[in-house]
């Protein structure tokens, strides 16, 4: 079975259970009008194809981000004073394989997760989702920051609909041990060629890959924290060829690696899934590099914060100098 690239829309009733226990025959009635008089024609207007029906739910795929945050916008427009019913709607950008007729794959579980999270009415999209979408659409979500969903093993950055007052996830022990920040900006993808899906999936699959270094902690956006390094990133194709040509900077806006990867648009999730992990570790390298040798350039200048972070470097070198060196900055560290 052979993955794809694709977005999912998870949408689900609020309360169903409650409202057939409430009045049965009624809650019948409302729900097949709003499949046939709404939620079909919409999802068909918008190039959409529902997967699975569950009856208080369905699962659609799109060929792009765009169509299904469209149409998860347009569903919960025409819903707005539609009686009791009421939908969550999750959107992701992920893999998924199809098999008969259903589809799985992360890509779909992660979209069953962000509607599990969205508030009644309202609409959760995957940072992927959301770096995909032109300012007509972006703007209509606030962002939720980082989410633990339940059965994912990383946190996923959520951007809501009707989200006020939803808490971004906290920190937690692996944002404690983050040494550095680096930024992962939107790719630039050349006007006229339809990129935006690969682009955005390769931009998520560096933030998990990065972050699993647990001291390099990726942020997606334009623009991060002042001491932040900064990925630039952009995207062409010419006659079935792929062209990604990336820059890495520091804090300071001072290009320190560049790197051209070319693939085959035919091959692009594999050719997805191998830049990912060759990007990502020449990434944390690269990074690694700067901030040994920024710290070894400072000298006897160093802040309490710098002697510690020194030390927790020489701990992720792990050989016995490396060891005392890291328990000798400690205790500089602490006496300052």
């Amino acid at each position: 079975m052979e993955a794809r690239l694709a977005a999912i829309m998870a949408a689900d009733i609020v309360g169903y259970t409650r409202l057939m226990g409430r009045d049965q025959d009624g809650t019948l009635r409302a729900l097949m009008a709003f499949r046939s008089d709404i939620f079909g024609p919409t999802v068909a207007a918008h190039q959409g194809v529902i997967v699975k029906n569950m009856g208080d739910g369905w699962l659609v795929e799109f060929a792009s981000a765009g169509q299904a945050v469209a149409c998860a916008l347009a569903v919960q427009e025409q819903l707005q004073g539609h009686g009791a019913l009421k939908l969550r709607i999750g959107v992701n950008l992920g893999d998924i394989v199809r098999e008969q007729e259903d589809i799985f794959g992360d890509g779909v579980n992660v979209a069953a997760r962000l509607q599990e999270i969205a508030v009644p009415g309202g609409i959760a999209l995957s940072g992927a989702v959301h770096d995909s979408l032109d300012g007509t659409l972006s703007g209509t979500f606030a962002d939720a920051g980082l989410q633990d969903l339940k059965n994912v093993a990383r946190p996923v950055h959520v951007w809501m609909s009707g989200a006020a007052g939803v808490a971004q996830r906290p920190a937690g022990p692996e944002d404690a041990l983050a040494l550095c920040r680096i930024v992962l900006r939107p790719a630039t993808v050349e006007p006229g060629h339809q990129l935006e899906e690969l682009a955005a999936g390769l931009r998520e699959d560096l933030a998990r890959l990065i972050g699993a270094s647990e001291w390099l902690m990726p942020v997606r956006g334009s623009e991060g924290p002042a001491d932040a390094y900064a990925l630039e990133m952009q995207m062409r194709s010419r006659a079935g060829k792929l062209r990604l040509d990336v820059t890495l900077e520091t804090p300071g806006g001072e290009p320190i690696w560049t790197r051209a990867y070319d693939g085959n648009a035919d091959d692009s999730f594999d050719w997805q899934e191998q830049t990912g992990q060759d990007l990502s570790a020449g990434i944390v390298g690269r990074v690694l590099d700067a901030e040994l040798s920024r710290l070894w350039d400072m000298g006897d200048e160093v802040s309490s914060t710098e002697r510690m972070k020194q030390g927790l470097f020489d701990l992720l070198e792990g050989s016995r100098p490396a060891l005392c060196d890291a328990m000798a900055g400690f205790a500089e560290a602490a006496r300052q």
